[in-house]
């Protein structure tokens, strides 16, 4: 199952998704320990009655052997896709157990006869209850099938969490619906692997979306809240009505009712989920069009830069804040010498290949020092903020060497196209109105760049023109 694309979270579900993957294992670790724990004190022949449990319902040998390979499997659930081959037959060997005892406990032989076991060490052991087997079937099957069927993993987890939550309520008021023989310790590990399941799917579509903190994920989230409150609410008012009449409600009728409960809550669960997906994906494609537009609005599509309207808007937001903060800012405007013969001679698509490496050049060259915009036809301007005069004079010096040393194109077998340019500049003024002044000197450095003998850059400065640098060639 794909994951969610990663530019498609905010940072900081990316950062609770790891974390919560980071405790996956750990949970899983966690829940082995009870499981061993409450063997070993089974095992001990130590009795007490614990959170409303029976007295003699602690950890059956077969409910651990279960328990373990629910363990294992999550364990490796972040591994490569095939898991060992003894896990895969360790865990069909679990799922043939609980089988056994949910048919065991719904044929209703020898039911209690299991919890009268007598083993070689002459201990009396806890019973494999019903409950815990419907809830290790289910969670068995899923992580037996994770690799194709991780929806499954989590409807799964789901309806046995609803039967854990139900059976707690069960056990608490001595109610006939299960085999009341859960231990607090089975109890702690079921809760331990659930948790752990719950972690192996979050990053996954479209369980992730719960964590979103967006409207999608917080909606989400409160639906789901409020199935789990319907649920409880649901839950109880079994437990009480079968309590009430307990003696005309058979243990399978009860199985029946919380089985059909648990899947209604569920469904509608999954239903939400997916929902939530689809609103998250449309949200997410609605956004990435707007951008795509946007950046379409404000790119040249030739060459990949900003567009003149762009520019503009760069420029005017930077003369604002000069006018604020008085921060310098250089406007340099560059022509490509002789475009008009380069179209005229060789035609249009060497034209165009011209443009495109003239502004992939000027691109890399300024990088994020500064703002690169198409001004029209063969004409580009170069925003260099925050940067002193001389220190611009310099910059603007090395991209116009750059330029005429980089920029060659091939035009056929036998010819190769240098590419020069002449270059005005000027920077903003205390008396400026606008940004449009600095261009104007821009432009008229330019035209004496281009009086100088082209592939030159000259500077407009409150004494006037100045060339800076000429071809020397």
């Amino acid at each position: 199952m794909p994951r969610f694309q990663k530019a498609n979270m905010p940072k900081r579900t990316l950062r609770l998704i790891h974390l919560i993957k980071r405790a996956q294992p750990n949970l899983a670790y966690a829940g082995m320990v009870f499981a061993l724990l409450g063997g070993v004190v089974n095992f001990a022949g130590i009795k007490a009655g614990l959170m409303g449990f029976e007295a003699t319902s602690l950890t059956h040998p077969l409910t651990l052997v279960c328990l373990l390979a629910i363990g294992f499997n999550l364990v490796f659930v972040q591994r490569p896709r095939h898991a060992p081959a003894w896990l895969r037959l360790y865990t069909l060997v679990a799922i043939t157990i609980c089988v056994v005892v949910i048919v065991v406990h719904l044929s209703g032989a020898a039911s209690r006869e299991l919890g009268a076991t007598r083993v070689w060490i002459d201990r009396d052991f806890g019973m494999m209850g019903l409950d815990t087997a419907i809830i290790a079937l289910l969670l068995l099957v899923s992580l037996l099938l994770r690799v194709h069927h991780l929806r499954l993993m989590f409807v799964a987890s789901a309806m046995s969490i609803e039967l854990l939550a139900l059976t707690t309520f069960a056990k608490l008021y001595d109610l006939p619906m299960f085999g009341q023989d859960m231990s607090l310790f089975t109890f702690l590990s079921l809760v331990a692997f659930q948790l752990s399941v719950v972690a192996t799917v979050s990053h996954k579509q479209p369980f992730a979306v719960i964590l979103l903190p967006s409207t999608t994920g917080q909606t989400t989230r409160r639906i789901l809240a409020g199935l789990l409150v319907i649920s409880t609410v649901c839950g109880v008012s079994v437990v009480f009505f079968m309590r009430s009449f307990r003696e005309e409600f058979n243990q399978l009728t009860g199985v029946a009712i919380v089985i059909a409960l648990t899947t209604t809550i569920v469904l509608s669960a999954i239903q939400v989920i997916l929902l939530a997906q689809t609103t998250h994906t449309e949200a997410v494609q609605r956004r990435i069009a707007k951008r795509r537009l946007e950046r379409m609005a404000k790119t040249d599509m030739l060459t990949g830069v900003l567009n003149r309207h762009a520019g503009w808007d760069a420029l005017s937001a930077y003369f604002d804040d000069f006018r604020t903060d008085d921060t310098p800012t250089s406007i340099a405007m560059i022509d490509i010498d002789h475009f008009k013969t380069v179209n005229d001679t060789h035609g249009h698509d060497i034209g165009d290949m011209v443009l495109k490496s003239f502004a992939a050049t000027l691109h890399d060259h300024v990088g994020d020092n500064g703002i690169v915009c198409r001004w029209g036809g063969d004409e580009f301007i170069v925003i260099l903020p925050d940067r002193l005069e001389d220190h611009a004079k310099d910059a603007i010096k090395e991209i116009r060497q750059i330029l005429s040393e980089t920029t060659n194109i091939q035009v056929d077998d036998r010819s190769i196209l240098n590419v020069t340019a002449s270059i005005g500049a000027s920077e903003f003024f205390a008396d400026d109105s606008d940004p449009d002044a600095a261009l104007r000197r821009a432009d008229n450095a330019l035209y004496e760049a281009k009086d100088a003998g082209r592939n030159a850059l000259c500077w407009t400065d409150s004494f006037g023109v100045t060339v800076l640098q000429q071809n020397t060639a």
